[in-house]
């Protein structure tokens, strides 16, 4: 009964997954939001999640509810902060055994933002998603790929190689016009290419049907995220780095595209 159950639940998240496909041309229509500040807000959240020891899942969920509710609706670059403040805050309540409090998300904006401003824009925000937030994240597909690959030499490690790039693609808003689990393969087949580490893609492929022909498109725009937001190219992320630094020993991501 167990195994039906876990299937029915696989099967049903990739149901969900054609829904992570984000719209991404239709922020050239915000008049006053661009890929480069959505880039600066994502890196914001990312040191906010960490300050507040939120898990990856909920960063990545926070980041996905930013995602969709910008290809959707206006938002002024004056409340761009303020809207990323009341995803993160949905993500908390949604995700953590223990979310913190509205008046901790307060304090992180020093106090450029009232309780009640977070709280209207977490109502608009639940209102224009249909209250359909916990859709699958890159994160929740990576981690059902490993399941599939037991036998890894060094599994945990080559994990956190998977967790640091997705970290890194997280900061590309137009990649996400690709489905969750797509750009999750291509994550895991990355660390394949770029480290020590040798395992099979066979069990991933056979469940997806991904292979590195299909998800072609995909890699290349990848890859070229990953190139540019490499340490010695991007010091001003160097708190992501530093966080995966003793992580990712063995994984050499290339200086130009191939």
């Amino acid at each position: 009964m167990t195994s039906i159950v876990v299937e029915e639940i696989k099967q049903n998240r990739f149901k969900e997954d054609k829904a992570t496909c984000l719209p991404v041309s239709s922020l050239a229509s915000q008049p006053e939001i661009t890929v480069t500040m959505l880039q600066i807000v994502v890196g914001w959240m990312y040191q906010v999640n960490n300050r507040i020891a939120s898990t990856r899942y909920t960063h990545h969920l926070s980041v996905s509810i930013l995602f969709r509710f910008v290809t959707t609706n206006q938002v002024k670059k004056s409340h761009l902060q303020l809207v990323a403040l009341a995803c993160m805050y949905i993500a908390n309540e949604y995700n953590e055994n223990f979310p913190v409090s509205m008046s901790d998300f307060v304090y992180m904006c020093e106090n450029t933002y009232t309780s009640r401003q977070i709280s209207r824009t977490v109502n608009v925000i639940l209102k224009a998603c249909d209250y359909q937030i916990l859709l699958p994240t890159t994160v929740y597909f990576i981690d059902l790929y490993w399941s599939l690959i037991p036998n890894c030499k060094d599994r945990d490690r080559a994990k956190q190689m998977c967790y640091y790039l997705q970290t890194l693609a997280l900061l590309s808003f137009p990649l996400y016009k690709y489905p969750a689990s797509e750009i999750a393969f291509c994550i895991v087949y990355l660390v394949r290419e770029w480290s020590d580490l040798n395992f099979h893609m066979r069990p991933i492929r056979r469940l997806t049907f991904y292979s590195s022909e299909v998800c072609k498109e995909c890699l290349n725009e990848l890859t070229a995220v990953l190139v540019k937001y490499k340490p010695s190219k991007s010091q001003d992320k160097e708190e992501i780095h530093n966080r995966f630094k003793e992580k990712t020993k063995g994984l050499v991501i290339p200086d130009v595209i191939n």
